[in-house]
């Protein structure tokens, strides 16, 4: 996780992002692949979607939610991985802005 906290993320090609209620859905239209988040999961993704380092989301949930540093790193490194794999989101250096 050490290399990827100074990476960011961002939407990949043709990704549309839609909160429904406390839900996020995260649609590929070109592949139709989609992903749903939870209240968490949706407060995660906009973090790390907004410009932040995975890092810098990363403490900023260490101080909105109660949870272990570690265990929130393996879930976040997950996510992550699961997004990617989906081709919902890409991995770079530096965000676009």
């Amino acid at each position: 996780m050490s290399e990827l906290r100074h990476q960011h993320i961002r939407l990949a090609p043709d990704v549309m992002a839609r909160r429904v209620g406390n839900e996020l859905f995260i649609l590929n239209v070109k592949t139709e692949r989609y992903f749903g988040l939870d209240e968490v999961g949706s407060r995660t993704f906009f973090l790390l979607t907004d410009g932040a380092s995975v890092g810098e989301a990363l403490g900023q949930l260490e101080t909105e939610y109660a949870v272990d540093p570690e265990t929130l790193s393996k879930d976040i490194e997950g996510l992550i991985r699961q997004l990617a794999e989906h081709e919902l989101i890409q991995v770079v250096a530096t965000p676009q802005r």
